[in-house]
């Protein structure tokens, strides 16, 4: 049986209800999720723009109302899905926080029936010098939107179908 490495980049928001669905989806068709990796954004030091500041505001608006609606009662099967390592410990499965995602790849001892998929924008430097199968998923038409928001200038671009 070959093991399943889910890497996804660290997001509070859209990874922790996609990556649950993964995993149920996963679970259904036998598969074994040996690991899930968050990976860190490795941006330090920059200078925030107009747009990252508009985000920063909406992101505290969310919490802020989050931290209302959790004083009334919530089921804990829901309060699991708010980060990528809340969603790996509810489904049991081991959970690694990264910066340097090249650095754990070279240090994976997966062998070449194992897959890693990757949800995340960091570039996987040689990749063809892995021993282990590699999907890399790209939420966008490659073509069109490059990058790491590429659902954010298909919206702006009023496009219809990513």
């Amino acid at each position: 049986m070959s093991n399943i490495i889910i890497a996804v980049s660290k997001d509070v928001i859209f990874k922790p209800f996609f990556l649950n669905k993964l995993i149920k989806k996963l679970k259904n068709k036998k598969f074994y999720i040996s690991c899930i990796v968050e990976v860190s954004s490795n941006k330090k030091n920059r200078h925030p723009s107009p747009w990252s500041k508009i985000s920063y505001l909406q992101i505290g608006l969310i919490f802020f109302f989050k931290k209302i609606i959790s004083l009334f009662s919530i089921p804990l099967k829901w309060k699991h899905k708010s980060t990528v390592k809340l969603v790996s410990e509810f489904n049991k499965i081991p959970y690694i926080y990264t910066d340097n995602l090249n650095y754990l790849l070279g240090n994976f001892k997966l062998n070449k029936n194992d897959i890693f998929i990757s949800f995340q924008p960091q570039i996987i430097k040689n990749p063809q010098k892995l021993n282990f199968n590699l999907i890399n998923c790209h939420p966008g038409d490659l073509k069109l939107y490059r990058g790491i928001k590429p659902i954010f200038w298909a919206m702006i671009e009023n496009q219809k179908i990513l």
